[in-house]
């Protein structure tokens, strides 16, 4: 949530002093047009703004990365909030070089204020716009999204007796020489070989944001069915789809080293996060049970 209201507010104070700086070129532009009384007071206005328009154009550049830097796509992405914020920093490096170019400073500070305002408008359509009560609304929202494992479907298919081939090396003559543990699985691992204690895990982990409650169940050392019970995520736009996508492909391929979504990785890797911690306990409520046997 802190995140999320970090990321409006510092995006919708940036829009404001947006549009506040570039009443500066509005104000040059008609002071050139009216003559008399009326001219003299625009360029009083003008000159008043000079101080104001000067600091607040860097104060934009950092209130740009803070509200980059809560937002769901990473600040250098390739994004046209992105390119907006480095707009922000060629004004910015351009005012500091003015005396170098001289007279084809206000030329190219011209043309930056048009390309501000264009990407500026563009982005905002592109995050859907205004819809802030739309995002509020939809966050723990009471839908929930499941994923069923079809066997038909699944790909690569592997008798678990065989072991996972990732660890074969590894075999020993141990009664649970099959039965890996935690430190032996790398991060992203397939669930092919291993030995899984039946059952339903409740997992919690953060996606974009904290809270995203998993329902992971697994049976005849697979897993067989993903829900999400709970999220906290922001904008459907951007949790959706790696809420769709991710829980099939892993079920499908029956591993963790599956393509997260882009512009929604932080949730793509909660999901991934959420199954991998009830495998690794499915792992090690069977390796339990075979000690007490």
């Amino acid at each position: 949530m802190k995140g999320f209201i970090l990321d409006y507010v510092f995006g919708w104070l940036a829009v404001l002093i947006g549009i506040f700086l570039t009443t500066k070129y509005l104000f040059r532009k008609l002071v050139r047009k009216l003559h008399g009384e009326k001219n003299l007071r625009l360029v009083k206005i003008n000159r008043s703004l000079r101080i104001p328009h000067i600091v607040l154009g860097f104060v934009l550049i950092g209130i740009g990365l803070i509200h980059g830097a809560h937002s769901s796509d990473a600040v250098l992405s390739m994004n046209i909030g992105t390119i907006n914020w480095l707009v922000t920093i060629v004004f910015g490096i351009s005012w500091l070089g003015k005396n170098l170019i001289k007279r084809k400073w206000m030329l190219l500070h011209q043309t930056l204020t048009i390309l501000f305002v264009v990407t500026l408008v563009w982005h905002i359509i592109d995050v859907g716009g205004i819809n802030i009560f739309r995002v509020i609304s939809e966050m723990n929202s009471d839908v929930t999204y499941e994923a069923v494992l079809d066997e038909t479907l699944v790909s690569g298919a592997q008798d678990p007796k065989e072991g996972n081939q990732q660890f074969n090396e590894k075999e020993t003559t141990s009664s649970t020489s099959s039965s890996f543990n935690e430190k032996e699985l790398p991060y992203y691992f397939s669930f092919k070989g291993l030995n899984l204690a039946d059952g339903t895990y409740i997992t919690e982990t953060a996606g974009y944001s904290p809270g995203l409650k998993l329902e992971v169940t697994i049976a005849d050392n697979s897993v067989k069915r993903i829900k999400i019970l709970r999220h906290f995520e922001v904008d459907s736009k951007y949790y959706k789809e790696a809420m769709l996508v991710i829980p099939e492909a892993i079920l499908k391929q029956q591993t963790l080293d599956v393509d997260g979504i882009t512009g929604s990785s932080m949730t793509s890797l909660g999901i991934i996060k959420g199954v991998r911690k009830a495998v690794l306990e499915a792992v090690k409520q069977y390796n339990k049970e075979q000690t007490i046997n």
